[in-house]
């Protein structure tokens, strides 16, 4: 009866942190290209034995490819995770959650019409 055996497992699950990943990674390009951005200016540079090129081009890349994978998360991953709320609603179980998760399921297509126009 210790919800939080659950929740610890959400930080360590390896196929929630492979899923995360998925997105994630983006992220972690943008910022690394705009930290060298910042930190080297254009150009090719070495950093840790490795050879970075530096432009605004692969910085407005990383910046889409960010953006792209925002807008799948906000499009598909989101409401796949919502079909079994949604199922149960339709049952008429669980209808308190199902109500919450149609508020957010609003929300995020909300985001995904943001990042489709952008």
């Amino acid at each position: 009866n210790d919800p939080s055996v659950v929740f610890d497992d959400i930080v360590t699950n390896e196929q929630i942190q492979k899923r995360a990943e998925g997105i994630s990674s983006y992220y972690d390009e943008l910022i690394e290209m705009t930290s060298y951005w910042h930190l080297l200016g254009e150009g090719t540079h070495t950093v840790n034995g490795k050879t970075v090129t530096v432009s605004l081009r692969e910085l407005k890349k990383k910046l889409y490819l960010c953006l792209m994978s925002v807008n799948a998360l906000e499009a598909i991953r989101f409401y796949v995770s919502f079909a079994c709320s949604f199922a149960f609603a339709e049952r008429e179980l669980m209808e308190g959650n199902a109500k919450i998760i149609r508020l957010i399921a609003r929300d995020e297509a909300l985001h995904l019409t943001g990042t489709q126009h952008m």
